[in-house]
């Protein structure tokens, strides 16, 4: 072998790295995308499938929570809006604030009116009564 063949030789195998080299490179980046391509549709799956199961799990949990609800927390507040209105009725009842007799108003007036009156009229009996002073007998 001469030495140009040698030369030619060289060149030849290094410029056959170098291809190898850039067609891993190649070859390596296709890999890596078609790797990430992947990889981004399965997130993207699995991403909807957590959405989806999100989903039917919120409108249980909102459906059992409705019936927790309804029958732990409104049947009590019923039934106590039903004590207390039974309760404000005999209390309006006995105060004559009925709907049955609007007249009972009137007569608790007069009760007070009657009432005031007497107990002006003893306060007047126990104050004491001012004698008036003749002008002679106020002192200089």
């Amino acid at each position: 072998m001469t030495n140009q063949d040698k030369t030619e030789t060289k060149e030849s195998i290094a410029k056959k790295i170098w291809l190898a080299g850039i067609g891993a490179y190649g070859q390596g980046f296709d890999e890596a995308v078609e790797q990430y391509n992947k990889a981004n549709d399965r997130t993207n799956q699995i991403f909807k499938d957590l959405v989806k199961a999100g989903s039917e799990l919120e409108s249980t949990t909102r459906s059992k929570f409705e019936e927790i609800k309804h029958d732990k927390v409104d049947a009590p507040l019923t039934q106590v809006r039903e004590k207390m209105d039974a309760r404000i009725s005999t209390v309006r009842d006995k105060l004559g604030l009925g709907e049955k007799e609007p007249s009972q108003i009137e007569r608790l007036e007069a009760k007070v009116d009657a009432l005031t009156d007497v107990i002006n009229s003893l306060i007047a009996e126990k104050s004491p009564k001012k004698t008036k002073v003749k002008p002679s007998e106020k002192k200089a």
